[in-house]
């Protein structure tokens, strides 16, 4: 038996299902259940991944969150002391045998073994989306994705901070108009201000139409178009993954500042 926890945003709910992918076709004989706690939702926008993606997640049971419960409280004792948590497998500490899976299993070895979950079929986009789509298809569109936010907050900044910077966005947008003149930038962002401030430039759209539980709108957009420059974040990285349009991906080649980096970026993207 394998318990697996689901949390955290989109993009993470993404790793989190090809890891129990994985798991699935490593262990064919082990049952595998999930856990979704609500406070590992709480900063985002639920357990969404159903509602936009075309999965089934592992089924959750009284006892096996009863289990999972006890071993969060049981593990803090563990993390407190620096030492590997018993009984659990994490994203610092492997142990793939075991019963408690708690981590966000960034790495692309589950992708490339077990495939990227597909968007639902026909799924319904409002007015201003569809118009978006139709200005994205009609042209040589770059998505660009920058995140603030959260990053600018000073735990996650230590995290994640002063990694994808003006500079970057500036050196992939010359290494796209090396390949392709005659593009359309489309910037995705939760700080339009910052984009209105250092992208003087004539051929760039805002795309500033989706929020809150229509964010997932976003990701969609962005993996439609042509060429990608992402940010350290998950959200556009699985963008990205979903674009079938063999254009350019640039992405930063350092993900993090504390810790190393996530095996993620594929190896026909352009890292910077």
């Amino acid at each position: 038996m394998k318990i697996l926890t689901f949390h955290g945003g989109l993009g993470n709910q993404l790793f989190e299902y090809t890891y129990y992918k994985w798991l699935c076709k490593q262990h064919p004989d082990h049952k595998i259940y999930g856990f979704y706690p609500k406070r590992g939702f709480k900063a985002h926008n639920g357990l969404e991944i159903e509602k936009w993606f075309d999965v089934e997640l592992p089924k959750s049971t009284w006892w096996s969150n009863a289990i999972s419960v006890f071993f969060f409280w049981f593990n803090k004792i563990f993390v407190k002391l620096g030492k590997p948590r018993p009984f659990t497998n994490n994203d610092w500490f492997r142990k793939e045998n075991a019963m408690i899976h708690h981590g966000y299993w960034q790495d692309k070895k589950y992708l490339l073994e077990v495939g990227v979950p597909k968007f639902k079929p026909n799924i319904e986009l409002n007015r201003e989306n569809e118009e978006m789509l139709a200005r994205i298809d009609s042209c040589n569109s770059v998505a660009v994705h920058i995140r603030r936010g959260d990053y600018l907050i000073e735990r996650f900044r230590k995290m994640y901070g002063d990694i994808c910077t003006t500079e970057y966005y500036r050196k992939a947008m010359n290494i796209i108009e090396e390949q392709d003149k005659n593009v359309t930038y489309f910037f995705f962002s939760d700080d339009i201000d910052y984009v209105k401030n250092n992208f003087n430039i004539p051929n760039k759209v805002i795309v500033d139409i989706n929020r809150g539980g229509n964010s997932f709108f976003d990701v969609f957009l962005m993996s439609k178009c042509k060429h990608l420059i992402i940010a350290n974040s998950s959200f556009s990285c699985w963008a990205a993954y979903e674009n079938t349009n063999n254009g350019l991906v640039i992405a930063p080649d350092k993900w993090r500042n504390d810790k190393p980096s996530p095996d993620i970026l594929l190896d026909n993207w352009i890292k910077i």
